[in-house]
């Protein structure tokens, strides 16, 4: 029937689109394209006219904007011809594009995403670059943006507009740009999906309904909040919500003062993308531990999984394993889990919990082979390939171009910058090592393996000669992860380095009765430091401490 047929639309490269038959279905101006590609990779197809007037025609006076929309609408109708009130649904508030009428073709080998579709206003033109940024993160090939973010197993959320008690213009101002910042903080981490401020800030807090944020943003979390501005100062409720139950994860209230906020240094921002993550964290955890496996969504799945990694128990570790398993079976598409797989082993190996290193590390090669054979411009995937190639080759060069390739993908990328400062502290270079820590951690404000962080950040200072802070930090990982091998060595050296004799030789202690094997004959013949001189200096400080020569 007439009124069934499919629409192909093909967004990377020129926009163009047919019939599923071949019949081109032409559209006269760049705005009516620009107007379907927008409803195309829209959460359901969805976009108020509100946003879509300012978005195509912001430069336009508000009349105007919608005699601009309706004559679009107007031009696509008779171009559809009777399918038209079939394939659009039109209401005084939304515009919505039934998406399982249309059928995206190509992928970005064809070009860049709207190629040549160029119009001079603030929000497309914003709107455009989240669009391609964000297809560099997700498959080259399989998939199309709406199954993007329907089927990815990482969670989402979304940060809603902060609504002003005052209804003061100036506030309101003030609560756009926390939410912008926020959503900039959370946006650094590999582990959750942030939707894009301009697709948030289409809902208004005081009409807000929590279904409809779900099924339009297909969001599983959702941060909502006030803002009141005191003069200088700036006080905000926050709110962390599960979008399917309604449930309050949490609530609390910050307060800063406004010129941090406006000069982009706020330690309050700093504070709520902490806190939403470890909420996010928590309840995923709770969730998978309280539901069947094949019931525990996948983005819970993929949280309690990255949590469980981190663990120094064998058993909540090899339950990590199980998980990622059962993730990798349920979103073949998607390289993240394969990643984290991949790094499950190369884990194994440094907490001395593999039985056969080799195969451990052939596996480890073979999921990462697999994430970045499914998405070769997976940041994340490249970064735990560098890891895998350092430790399966000992090739610095190599493992530093993994970590290259992944940074010039996602400057963002804290793993690939904590990995790269673990190499130039094997090399002797702390002060770069230093730095490229530090950078990590300013990106990293929610990652679940912190001791992980910490660890790294305390062997760059080591490498910098300031015992002192290597030792603290080691302290403060240990606190989280007292069994970490690791992090004993690297305390250990530092307590040495410091005089602390009898404390080095306590550390030393915990090291070999956690692992009666090591030896300083076994750490010059495998730690990737001993091929430059600083590995030398760690051994003799280790050896001084008490650990067994053979």
């Amino acid at each position: 029937m007439t009124g069934l047929r499919k629409v192909e639309v093909r967004l990377y490269g020129a926009f163009s689109m047919y019939w599923v038959d071949g019949t081109p279905l032409p559209l006269k101006t760049i705005k009516s394209r620009a107007l379907i590609a927008i409803l195309c990779m829209a959460h359901g197809g969805t976009h108020t006219r509100a946003w879509l007037q300012e978005c195509l025609w912001g430069r336009s006076h508000n009349s105007e904007d919608r005699i601009n929309l309706r004559q679009a609408l107007s031009s696509i109708r008779k171009t559809f011809g009777a399918d038209f009130d079939t394939i659009f649904t039109l209401t005084n508030v939304d515009i919505t594009l039934n998406l399982d009428r249309v059928k995206l073709v190509g992928d970005r080998r064809d070009g860049a995403l709207l190629e040549g579709i160029d119009i001079s206003e603030d929000l497309f033109c914003d709107w455009l670059h989240d669009k391609r940024e964000m297809t560099l993160v997700q498959s080259a090939s399989t998939l199309s943006p709406s199954e993007f973010l329907h089927d990815n197993p990482m969670p989402t959320l979304a940060v809603l507009p902060l609504m002003s008690i005052s209804s003061s213009r100036h506030e309101s101002h003030c609560g756009d740009l926390i939410a912008l910042e926020v959503i900039r903080s959370l946006s650094r981490s590999r582990i959750i999906n942030v939707i894009s401020h301009l697709s948030s800030r289409q809902f208004q807090l005081e009409t807000i309904e929590l279904s409809d944020v779900r099924q339009r943003l297909n969001v599983n979390y959702a941060m909502t909040g006030t803002v009141r501005v005191n003069g200088s100062h700036v006080h905000l409720e926050a709110e962390l919500l599960s979008t399917k139950t309604g449930q309050v994860l949490i609530s609390m209230p910050f307060e800063a003062r406004l010129e941090s906020i406006l000069a982009g240094c706020s330690e309050m921002i700093r504070k709520i993308s902490t806190m939403v993550g470890q909420a996010i964290l928590s309840a995923s955890v709770e969730l998978a531990q309280n539901t069947p496996l094949p019931k525990v969504p996948a983005h819970a799945l993929l949280m309690s999984s990255i949590n469980l990694i981190h663990r120094s128990d064998l058993a909540p570790f090899a339950r990590a394993r199980r998980n990622l398993e059962e993730l990798v079976e349920r979103a073949p598409n998607f390289s993240i889990p394969k990643a984290w797989l991949a790094k499950w082993y190369i884990l194994a190996i440094a907490q001395n919990w593999s039985s056969d290193v080799a195969i451990d590390t052939m596996m480890a090669s073979k999921w990462a082979d697999e994430a970045l054979g499914t998405n070769p411009v997976c940041s994340f995937s490249l970064a735990v390939d560098g890891m895998i190639q350092n430790q399966k080759t000992g090739s610095f060069d190599l493992a530093r171009n993994r970590f290259d390739d992944a940074l010039n993908i996602d400057p963002n990328n804290a793993i690939a910058w904590l990995l790269t400062a673990r190499l130039h502290a094997f090399v002797g270079d702390g002060e770069k090592a230093t730095q490229c820590a530090h950078r990590a951690n300013v990106l990293s404000p929610i990652d679940p393996n912190r001791y992980f962080f910490q660890t790294i950040t305390a062997t760059a200072h080591l490498a910098n000669d300031e015992p002192e802070k290597a030792l603290d930090l080691t302290e403060r990982s240990l606190a989280s992860n007292r069994t970490h091998a690791s992090t004993l060595r690297t305390k250990t050296i530092a307590l040495q380095q410091l005089g602390r004799h009898d404390e080095a030789q306590k550390t030393a202690c915990s090291i070999v009765k956690l692992e009666p094997s090591f030896s300083i004959e076994r750490y010059r013949r495998s730690h990737p430091a001993m091929e430059y001189p600083i590995g030398t200096v760690w051994a003799d400080a280790l050896a001084d401490a008490g650990i067994p020569k053979t």
